[in-house]
């Protein structure tokens, strides 16, 4: 059975490092950015949903974890008040590719 921990910051680092290549070719694909601004496109974004990275408030990212504590991919959440109460959201969830399909 899977398990989440808190991220490290190494583990930030290579999440990070993964999710910016990732996210960019989804919005080229959606057609949102082309191919040539997509990069710092991403960087942007991420750098203002997670401006102090793993300590900014709201945002909570996780490694998750095999039943033997190897990290098979991902999970960032966060959370956010509105008017009718709390809401929260799933940002990103991956699997990292060599542990898909197990």
């Amino acid at each position: 059975m899977a398990h989440l921990r808190p991220m490290t910051p190494a583990e930030f680092t290579h999440w990070r490092a993964q999710s910016i290549p990732t996210y960019a070719a989804d919005k080229v694909r959606s057609g949102c950015w082309t191919a040539a601004e997509s990069l710092a496109e991403a960087e942007k974004e991420l750098t203002q949903h997670l401006p102090e990275g793993l300590q900014t408030a709201g945002h909570t990212l996780y490694t998750i974890e095999d039943e033997a504590g190897q990290s098979v991919g991902a999970l960032w959440v966060a959370r956010a008040q509105r008017p009718a109460g709390p809401i929260g959201y799933v940002y990103d969830l991956v699997v990292w590719p060599e542990h898909r399909k197990q």
